[in-house]
């Protein structure tokens, strides 16, 4: 039996929440628990944000995905992020096959290297070095990255 005034709450809490920002139903499920409601209410306005179409963890991931390619981060450090914020192995390396192709990388790659290599010569060894660690730093794959270093 639910309390319909614990479940009124957090049905108000969930919809704010929702209407501040996009997030995915496991962020919100721990919010939820924070707060201390029960797993029955919880599931209970997880299913119904669902329904109503203001959660949909697939297009959220797919969205994170798109902005951190757009800000050179890595699909490594990305997977990353999300399985902190709660997100099912699966999805995201579904989000990540979809959205994050070698062409998104490479343009990740190079921009990471215009931002690092204004102030270094690429020829001294020591100097290409740092740089190409530093970017492995980021999470990108080595042979990619010496492609992409070697195109310039």
């Amino acid at each position: 039996m639910i309390d319909e005034e614990a479940y009124k709450k957090a049905k108000n809490y969930a919809w704010q929440r929702l209407a501040r920002k996009s997030q995915p139903s496991a962020e919100l499920k721990a919010k939820l628990k924070e707060r201390a409601c029960s797993d029955e209410i919880i599931d209970r306005i997880i299913r119904e944000c669902s329904q109503a179409g203001y959660l949909d963890d697939i297009a959220w991931v797919n969205a994170y995905v798109k902005r951190e390619i757009n800000r050179s981060q890595s699909p490594r450090s990305i997977a990353y992020k999300l399985q902190i914020k709660g997100v099912s192995k699966d999805l995201i390396q579904e989000a990540i096959e979809n959205n994050c192709g070698f062409e998104e990388r490479a343009q990740g790659i190079r921009a990471l290297i215009a931002k690092k290599s204004r102030n270094l010569d690429l020829k001294d060894r020591a100097q290409r070095d740092k740089l190409i660690a530093g970017i492995l730093r980021k999470g990108f794959n080595l042979s990619e990255v010496l492609k992409i270093i070697n195109e310039n």
